[in-house]
């Protein structure tokens, strides 16, 4: 079952507290916010995010989520792996944290859109 699913995350706009848009870079499964200026030490910064997750059909591609029909009964199991996004920390020894997630390898074949 070699099925393409095109779905999974789908960021849309990235806000910040004030609601003005903020530019946003994606780079396979990471995403990187572009701030108007610096950070300074010890302030902190808001914003959102819009975004939306496309469930794969279980029985066609298989994975830690997914629907599931039962016909005999009409109605969908939906298993929705845990997920969270993760911060990234810039270090002064080893500068950005920037590896990608590999998920279950090669085949996972998911990623921020």
């Amino acid at each position: 079952m070699d099925d393409v699913f095109e779905g999974g995350y789908t960021v849309g706009t990235v806000r910040d507290a004030q609601g003005r848009e903020i530019h946003k870079h994606v780079n396979r499964t990471m995403m990187r916010v572009d701030r108007p200026s610096p950070l300074a030490p010890g302030k902190s910064f808001a914003f959102s995010l819009d975004w939306s997750y496309k469930i794969n059909n279980s029985k066609r591609i298989s994975g830690r989520t997914g629907a599931e029909y039962f016909p005999k009964d009409g109605n969908w199991l939906y298993e929705i792996a845990q997920w969270f996004p993760r911060m990234a920390a810039y270090t002064d020894v080893n500068g950005w944290q920037h590896k990608q997630f590999l998920g279950t390898g090669p085949s996972a074949g998911w990623s921020i859109r």
